[in-house]
């Protein structure tokens, strides 16, 4: 652990122990919440775009 990664008292210790902090890889949606998500604004740009120019 280098200097920059020790925390520099007891409450950031506690914090990053009990909080933990975020990491710089983060994770990602599981597939069927992809295409969920995917379709729906699909479906939303669709709808709109339908709506501006074929009304």
């Amino acid at each position: 652990m280098s200097d920059q990664d020790k925390p520099f008292n007891d409450g950031m210790d506690h914090k990053q122990t009990i909080e933990g902090h975020p990491k710089s890889g983060g994770g990602s949606l599981p597939f069927p919440a992809k295409v969920f998500l995917l379709s729906s604004f699909g479906a939303s740009f669709l709808l709109i775009i339908n709506a501006l120019f074929f009304n």
